[in-house]
């Protein structure tokens, strides 16, 4: 039996006897998909170059196929694997041109040189891509596809990753600009684009009936992407940015039944007493619902409490809030006399350094979360709809603030709120823990029997 050959400098192809065939190791991660290590196929002929020219459209299609299992088939996936065949081949023949030159005296520009070389091959089959992708997606897809390849067009998602790494925000909002590039990318796989273009794509979101600061969320998104790249050069940075001053007109009228809403004052210890009373006890929810009603603080304000912050000055205690979601939610929090007990409680019995223990901590660094989730399973059992969330209980402190004649800025010294007014807001040092705590006692709930 003839044994196999492998010509140098050629992997894609292998002789056996005086035929050769197309071959193709198959990636460990898809093997699975074609149930061996190796792909052949005869290529039916003896002639090097016909060879080469049916092995590069063979091997193609085969790396199409591991692409598809893998789950990457889009048009600029395609055309970036492209553009790297024709950058090894364009190496490649270099080196052999030269190599012919320095034997020969001259460069192979004679046809049975070149075919002898093997040059070109892969722009041959790349060209036969582009025939192909006329008559089936018309010939503006071919001009995109081929601006990709020759550079002229950026992949959207290319220098996604860089763009977010470069970014100083809370793992939740670059999660939320993350989601704004992928919707970018499915709508524009390649930059930079038309302005008329985004102008649709917003004119879509508005027909969508998303809300105003939905879609200006995502344009803005995009429009702080675009700037990065013109910052780096990977696009004209003196082209203008398509993202950059859209009008929007689609503001939709906001619906009592889609606010959240503030829980009646009497319906704040209906929820302590149900979650006192679960069957399954949760000390941890009841503690959550308890600190947010005598301190109107939010809910992952409350779950990165730790026993460290619970702290003492001129014989009043408080809470130091020190990791919050704003700027104005850094601030001290006097304990209220009713929940005394309770964090004498907690800062005694804490397992792991924190008021609420052994609470799991999401990918987002979210301690809360569930806690949120235990919340919103009582409500529902108290009957609430889903205008009411944990939230809410801050609403309720906040109206209690407003029924006792406290201002707006003493209470947002209290709940976390940005002060009104340039004095108040840039110059004042703020109230003292004795003008704190006699504010937070305002806070009183009657229970209803």
């Amino acid at each position: 039996m003839a044994k196999w050959k492998k010509p140098v400098g050629r992997p894609f192809l292998a002789l056996r006897g005086h035929t050769y065939y197309a071959r193709l190791t198959v990636p460990e991660d898809v093997r699975e998909f074609f149930g061996k290590t190796e792909l052949w196929q005869t290529l039916k002929t003896k002639n090097l170059k016909d060879a080469e020219y049916r092995a590069s459209r063979i091997v193609t299609e085969w790396k199409a196929q591991i692409e598809t299992y893998r789950g990457n088939v889009g048009v600029a996936h395609r055309a970036l694997e492209w553009r790297k065949i024709l950058e090894d081949e364009r190496r490649k023949d270099a080196v052999l041109i030269e190599k012919f030159t320095r034997q020969h005296g001259y460069k192979p520009t004679l046809a049975r040189d070149v075919d002898e070389l093997g040059l070109g091959t892969q722009q041959m089959v790349y060209s036969d891509e582009l025939e192909r992708i006329y008559h089936e997606e018309g010939p503006d897809a071919m001009r995109r596809f081929a601006d990709i390849v020759e550079g002229i067009l950026l992949p959207t998602p290319t220098h996604v990753d860089e763009y977010l790494s470069s970014l100083s925000v809370e793992s939740r909002t670059k999660q939320q600009r993350e989601h704004h590039l992928d919707l970018l990318n499915k709508r524009f796989p390649a930059l930079p684009v038309k302005r008329s273009d985004v102008t649709k794509w917003i004119m879509e979101m508005e027909q969508q009936s998303l809300a105003e600061n939905t879609i200006k969320a995502r344009v803005g998104t995009c429009r702080g992407y675009f700037e990065f790249l013109q910052r780096l050069d990977y696009l004209n940075p003196d082209e203008a940015n398509p993202f950059e001053g859209h009008k929007f007109t689609s503001k939709r009228k906001a619906s009592k039944q889609d606010l959240r809403q503030a829980f009646e004052v009497s319906d704040v210890p209906r929820l302590i007493d149900a979650a006192k009373n679960k069957p399954r006890k949760d000390p941890n929810l009841v503690a959550a619902i308890t600190i947010a009603a005598y301190t109107g603080m939010r809910r992952e304000e409350i779950a990165r409490l730790k026993v460290a912050h619970v702290k003492e000055r001129d014989g009043i205690r408080f809470f130091d809030i020190i990791d919050a979601k704003t700027k104005a939610g850094l601030r001290e929090v006097p304990v209220h006399s009713e929940l005394a007990a309770l964090v004498d409680e907690l800062v005694e019995k804490s397992s792991d350094g924190y008021l609420l223990p052994g609470e799991s901590v999401t990918k987002n660094g979210e301690r809360g979360d569930a806690v949120g989730k235990r919340f919103k399973t009582l409500r529902d059992g108290l009957g609430f709809d889903g205008r009411y969330v944990f939230h809410s209980i801050r609403k309720t402190v906040s109206t209690l603030f407003e029924r006792a004649s406290v201002s707006h800025n003493e209470a947002a010294e209290i709940v976390g709120h940005e002060k009104t007014g340039m004095t108040y807001s840039l110059y004042s040092a703020g109230m003292s823990l004795v003008q704190k705590q006699r504010i937070i006692q305002k806070i009183t709930y009657m229970r209803v029997n």
